[in-house]
């Protein structure tokens, strides 16, 4: 049984050894042929190099002289080995070959490959970018990936918290490496985590940098990384990290093509307000990016702030919750809890009015007519409605569903990652206008790659430091990669802000009224991220003296903010 297993074994094998260990078979038995060649024909009639003609070639046996059992057998056995038995061999090694690559089980020596760990909804378009730029991808997932089958890549099965199955996919090696995690995981920032430390590891023979882009799912895991003030040291992977949700409402609200965001100039009487139709991490992401991003020139004029809304039941939980993952943002903050029964209660700003984005919460299903009235009330060109149910179903009735003068006044957009059909078709009715789809992720994003998300925060943190740090670096990547985690994000918001700042303000006269709105973008930034106001700047306790109104900066601090705004062209490119 023992003996019978192990030939099992080493026929289910795709390395080779079969080939090997029938070479070894077949020297052997030539070995034994010659020996009992010299031990029955000591006439010399049976030469070894005739017992080597007809083991090699069966067909001498048919030639001149005698053909005796001896000779014959040694045919038949030639004709067994290395007719049936190789032909076989070959065959099932190339099978094996073939289906080892097929399931993912064989290596190969690569080098400057990429190297995409996890095949959540997001692979294709990463494939599809890589193919597009002539680079060789190596997908390791769990499971053979599900994409367009003209889409190529290598196939690696392995799981990304086990040491031996990265190793074997040579990242030291590797030109960058996207850590993406599988689908549907509960524990999906720590497996995340956990692989960027055994990378980490791996990575530290490298005789090159090594790009490496981490997906993070949770807001919890988000705030702790934007709270890192240590600076990378000794030989690291270049590490970005990208919170999906932030990306994903980036691609809404931050993308100049989609024109989603509202743009007002300075003059204008309306004020943005974006009503968050849901609850939950996209609720909350598309809540941040239009905090960080919308602020305009008509607050310093008519006080007019932008009004972030949520709608949906339990909310005063959900306000609770904000509350206390963000306690200075919110004590700085006009905020309102709309009750059922219509009674408000209000909590005015301690310390000061000047941060221009006020949050209300409406506790109250959006089919309501207490929620749906006051959506309505808001209804103009001015207004988002974004609705961010998790489950597909619910946000289709809930978009379909909404007060009919928001179709004509106002603009929609849902957060559908799976398909978008139903939509297509209800724009094509003209009963709904336009209803924008985000949360894609099958290809259609305009940075699957999230190398111009890291570039103009690179240059945003490159401005910067060239005007402030004591040893320039010759480049901004290169700067980039010393900084700590959260000065990474500041940048990146700044760059996010850019886009709307260039459509809203003149930037041919009196340069002002932006640099005060990009002092007042800073402030969000700075309170979203954990700071409080104070007296002295303390960054070990999160404390920033300069969470004040631009006027009371001093000359020094305001500078700041003019030489990113006058660097704007650099940073968008």
């Amino acid at each position: 049984m023992l003996i019978k297993r192990k030939i099992d074994q080493l026929l289910a094998k795709s390395n080779g050894m079969q080939l090997v260990w029938l070479m070894a078979l077949s020297a052997l038995c030539l070995a034994i042929a010659m020996f009992v060649a010299y031990l029955v024909y000591d006439d010399g009639k049976v030469t070894w190099q005739t017992v080597v003609a007809i083991f090699l070639d069966p067909g001498c046996f048919g030639g001149p002289g005698e053909h005796d059992f001896f000779r014959l057998s040694l045919a038949i056995l030639s004709v067994f080995l290395f007719s049936a038995l190789l032909v076989s061999v070959f065959t099932n090694v190339f099978e094996n070959i073939r289906e080892a690559a097929q399931n993912g089980s064989r290596r190969y020596a690569l080098r400057d490959h990429v190297l995409i760990i996890g095949a959540d909804k997001r692979l294709e378009g990463i494939l599809r970018a890589l193919v597009g730029e002539g680079r060789t991808a190596v997908v390791m997932a769990e499971a053979k990936p599900d994409v367009d089958a003209s889409v190529g890549y290598i196939f690696y099965c392995g799981h990304r918290d086990v040491l031996a199955d990265l190793a074997s996919a040579r990242p030291e090696h590797a030109s960058a490496i996207y850590i993406i995690g599988e689908e549907g995981e509960e524990d999906h920032d720590d497996l995340n985590l956990k692989c960027l430390d055994m990378l980490t590891e791996l990575t530290q023979s490298a005789r090159h940098d090594i790009k490496c882009y981490m997906t993070i799912r949770d807001y919890t895991t988000t705030e702790v990384f934007q709270y890192l003030k240590a600076r990378p040291e000794g030989r690291l992977l270049l590490v970005d990290t990208i919170n999906d949700n932030e990306y994903k409402a980036e691609q809404l609200l931050v993308d100049s093509d989609r024109q989603f965001t509202p743009i007002l100039r300075s003059g204008d009487k309306r004020r943005a307000h974006f009503v968050i139709v849901g609850t939950g991490p996209i609720a909350q992401a598309v809540a941040y990016t239009a905090a960080h991003i919308c602020h305009y020139a008509n607050y310093c004029e008519a006080g007019l702030r932008t009004l972030i809304t949520f709608v949906g039941e339990d909310m005063e939980q959900w306000r609770d919750r904000l509350v206390a993952s963000r306690p200075a943002l919110f004590a700085m903050s006009h905020y309102r809890l709309v009750h059922a029964d219509g009674t408000v209660a209000s909590h005015q700003p301690e310390g000061g009015d000047f941060i221009d984005v006020e949050w209300q919460f409406v506790d109250a299903a959006e089919t309501s007519p207490l929620a749906r009235r006051i959506i309505e009330e808001q209804s103009d060109s001015a207004t988002r409605v974004v609705v961010c149910h998790d489950d597909a179903r619910s946000a289709l009735e809930s978009a379909l569903h909404l007060p009919r003068r928001i179709y004509e006044e106002a603009r929609v957009a849902v957060y559908l990652p799976g398909s978008d059909r139903l939509i297509r078709r209800a724009n094509a009715t003209g009963m709904y206008g336009h209803i924008e789809v985000f949360g894609q992720m099958d290809g259609t994003l305009g940075d699957p790659l999230f190398c111009r998300r890291s570039l103009c925060g690179q240059r945003v943190n490159y401005v910067y430091h060239r005007a402030y740090a004591t040893e320039v670096m010759p480049t901004a990547e290169q700067a980039w990669y010393t900084i700590c985690e959260a000065d990474k994000y500041s940048s990146i918001f700044c760059a996010n802000a850019m886009p709307l700042r260039r459509a809203c303000f003149d930037m041919e006269g009196d340069r002002r009224p932006i640099y005060e709105a990009e002092h007042r973008r800073w402030m969000m930034s700075e309170l979203i991220m954990g700071f409080a106001p104070g007296a002295k700047t303390d960054k070990k306790r999160f404390i920033h003296a300069d969470i004040v109104p631009f006027d009371d900066l001093t000359k020094e601090e305001q500078d700041k903010d003019q030489i990113l705004i006058d660097a704007m062209d650099y940073i968008l490119g």
